[in-house]
C-alpha cells in the first residue's frame, strides 16, 4: 500500500498541472493575506493603535474631525476636551478618561456640570485611581426619583469603574480597555436579550455575547490581548475563514483527475498488471488525496503566516489563541499551531464531502473538466441551499449534507445554523453521504470495464 501511494505521489508531482495549481493557491493566499493585512495596518482608527507614535500626527492633523466624532455639538464638550489635549497631550489618561466617561454620565445619568467640575479636578493630580474614586462618590449620591432603569444604569457604571480599578485598567486605548468595554457591552446586550426572548436568532446572538464576555473575562484577568489582529499569529487562525473557498478548488482539481484519468490516458492497464487489486488501487487514490489535503493547507498556512509576517512585522506567537465550550462555558487556552489543528479538524467534514463528491462525480463522468463543473455546481448549489435554509429557517432541509456540515462546532455546545437541526442527525446525514459517495466511486472504479 506505500509503495501505491508513493507511486500515487510521483505520479502527481510528475505533471505541470499539479505545480500550477500549487503555484496559482500560493499566489492567491499571499496576495489576498497581503491585501488583508496592509489595510489593517493602515486603518489609522485601528483601537489602541491610534495612541502609538506613528499616529500621533494622524491625530493631530484631524482632531477637527476627530473631535466631531467623539464628542457631542455641544461647545462647552469641545471646549474641555481641546483644554485637556493642550494640557495633558493625545495620548493621556484625562483624555482617554474623558472621551470614555463624560457623555455617559452627563447625558445618560445626569451628573450636572457643576459636579463634573469636582471631578475633572482630579485631573491635575494626575491620579486615575482618585478620578475613579470621586466620580463613583458622585454616581451614588444620585437621586435616581424611582426610575429603575437609571438605577440599573448606574449600578452597571460603578461596577464598571471598580472592575477597572481591581484589575488596574488604566484609561488607554489598549486592548485592556477593549476588553472591559467589550465585557460590559456584551453583558448589557445578552441581559436585554434573555428578557425579550422572541426568535430563535436571538438564542443564537445570546451565545455570542456569553462567548464575547468570556473571552473579555480572559482578557482582562491574564493581561493577554488573544484578539490581538495585527501580528502573523491572526492570519495563522483566520486561514480558514479567509481561504475556505481556495481550498475547496483545489481539493476538486485534484480529486475531479486522479481517478478519470487512468481510464481516460489508459494506465489503468499498466497498474492492474502489478499485484495490487482495483480494491488497494482505488483506496491508495483516496490517501493520496487526504495527503494533498494536508500539503495544501500546510503551504497555504505558511505563506499566510510569512506575509502576515512580512508585513507586521511581528509573530504574535507567544500570545495564546482560544478556543470556547458552549457546552459549560469554559475557554480552552493553547498556543495558535494548536487550535489551528482544532480549526482544521473542524473543517474536515466539509474537505471530506467535498472530496467524495468530486472523486465520485469523476468516476462516473470520465471527462475532467466535466466532472470539475459538475463538482462545482454541485458545490455551489449546495450552499446557496443552507443560505436559504439559514435565511428562513428551513428545518426540513436538514437532510441536505451542506446544511450539517458544522456538527463539530455543535459538539462544543454551538447551536446550530438552523433551528431544528440536532447533532445526531448531523452526524447520520454527513455519514450516509459519504458511505454513498465512497463506496459507490469504489464500485464504479472496481467493475469499470477497460
Amino acid at each position: 500500500m506505500i509503495k501505491l501511494i508513493k507511486n500515487e505521489l510521483i505520479k502527481l508531482f510528475k505533471k505541470r498541472s499539479t505545480y500550477l495549481i500549487l503555484l496559482i493557491f500560493l499566489v492567491l493566499i499571499i496576495g489576498f493575506t497581503y491585501k488583508y493585512a496592509k489595510q489593517i495596518e493602515e486603518d489609522p482608527d485601528g483601537g489602541y493603535f491610534l495612541y502609538e507614535e506613528e499616529y500621533i500626527n494622524y491625530y493631530e492633523s484631524n482632531k477637527n474631525q476627530i473631535f466631531e466624532d467623539r464628542v457631542s455639538d455641544d461647545e462647552y464638550n469641545k471646549q474641555i476636551l481641546e483644554e485637556l489635549v493642550s494640557k495633558y497631550g493625545y495620548n493621556s489618561w484625562q483624555v482617554d478618561a474623558f472621551l470614555i466617561e463624560y457623555g455617559t454620565i452627563t447625558e445618560d445619568i445626569g451628573i450636572n456640570t457643576e459636579d463634573y467640575k469636582d471631578i475633572e479636578r482630579t485631573y491635575e493630580e494626575d491620579d486615575w485611581r482618585k478620578f475613579i474614586k470621586v466620580l463613583i462618590e458622585k454616581l451614588e449620591k444620585v437621586d435616581t426619583k424611582g426610575d429603575k432603569d437609571l438605577e440599573n444604569s448606574i449600578i452597571e457604571r460603578i461596577e464598571k469603574l471598580n472592575s477597572r480599578l481591581e484589575n488596574n485598567i488604566v484609561y488607554e486605548y489598549d486592548f485592556l480597555n477593549d476588553a472591559l468595554e467589550s465585557y460590559y457591552t456584551n453583558k448589557s446586550i445578552l441581559l436585554l436579550r434573555q428578557s425579550n426572548l422572541i426568535s430563535y436568532n436571538k438564542e443564537i446572538d445570546i451565545q455570542k455575547n456569553e462567548k464575547g464576555m468570556k473571552f473579555a473575562e480572559y482578557i482582562i484577568k491574564n493581561k493577554k490581548d488573544v484578539l490581538n489582529y495585527r501580528n502573523a499569529r491572526s492570519n495563522l487562525l483566520m486561514f480558514f475563514n479567509l481561504f475556505d473557498i481556495f481550498i475547496l478548488i483545489v481539493l476538486i482539481l485534484f480529486s475531479s483527475t486522479i481517478i478519470n484519468s487512468e481510464f481516460k490516458n489508459g494506465t489503468i492497464r499498466h497498474i492492474l498488471i502489478s499485484k495490487y487489486g482495483r480494491g488497494k488501487i482505488w483506496l491508495s487514490k483516496i490517501i493520496t488525496l487526504i495527503i494533498m489535503l494536508m500539503l495544501v493547507i500546510v503551504l497555504g498556512a505558511i505563506a499566510t503566516t510569512i506575509t502576515g509576517w512580512l508585513v507586521f512585522k511581528e509573530t504574535g506567537f507567544n500570545i495564546p489563541a482560544l478556543i470556547y465550550n458552549f457546552n459549560n462555558g469554559t475557554i480552552y487556552a493553547s498556543n495558535c499551531i494548536i487550535i489551528f489543528l482544532i480549526k482544521f479538524l473542524m473543517k474536515l467534514p466539509l474537505y471530506l464531502v467535498v472530496m467524495s463528491l468530486s472523486v465520485f462525480t469523476s468516476s462516473i463522468i470520465l471527462n475532467p473538466a466535466i466532472s470539475i463543473v459538475v463538482t462545482v455546481v454541485g458545490t455551489i448549489f449546495g450552499n446557496t441551499i443552507k443560505n436559504i435554509a439559514i435565511e428562513n429557517q428551513l428545518d426540513f432541509l436538514k437532510y441536505v449534507v451542506s446544511i450539517d456540515l458544522e456538527f463539530p462546532e455543535m459538539l462544543l455546545g454551538k447551536l446550530p445554523e438552523v433551528c431544528g437541526v440536532d447533532l445526531f442527525s448531523c452526524i447520520i446525514v454527513v455519514a450516509i453521504f459519504l458511505y454513498i459517495t465512497i463506496t459507490g466511486s469504489y464500485l464504479i472504479f472496481k467493475n469499470r470495464e477497460i
